[in-house]
């Protein structure tokens, strides 16, 4: 029913792109992936800057298969909001399924302050070492435990 409604409102104003991420969103919901992938590509040509629908984009990209589209768009969302954690996360998942281990812990690393800062974990922070250098046999990381056992 939502996605017929957000259908009906691009027909009726093609210009909105709220009403084309909506439908975006309804159609990656129900499996439509080439669809989603036109009203994304619809909103974001109306509303270039909006970060939070070009992480979206990216994720049904990634969907796709389409990974280096995924990791452009998430790149372009984290341009205009660098903290965005879930476009930085977003960016780290498809570093990994690439086989890009470094970038995908820095994308992972660079999204934790802004991840931890909204979320309330019990315990003590966990604090990942930096990525092996090259050539370390560390393949990786452990959790670093201080204080007493």
């Amino acid at each position: 029913e939502a996605q017929g409604a957000y259908a009906q409102a691009t027909r009726l104003h093609p210009s909105f792109a709220r009403g084309w991420f909506e439908l975006a969103q309804t159609q990656q919901t129900t499996g439509q992936i080439d669809a989603a992938l036109s009203s994304f590509h619809e909103g974001l040509r109306l509303e270039p800057s909006a970060a939070g629908q070009q992480s979206a984009f990216g994720v049904a990209l990634q969907v796709a298969g389409r990974l280096p589209e995924a990791k452009a768009a998430y790149q372009r969302a984290i341009a205009r909001m660098p903290t965005d954690s879930e476009a930085l996360f977003n960016l780290g998942t498809a570093h990994e399924a690439v086989g890009e281990l470094d970038d995908a812990l820095r994308s992972y690393q660079a999204g934790a302050p802004t991840c931890a800062a909204t979320m309330s974990v019990p315990g003590p922070p966990l604090h990942l070492p930096p990525p092996p250098s090259r050539g370390s046999s560390r393949s990786r990381p452990t959790r670093r435990v201080t204080g007493a056992q």
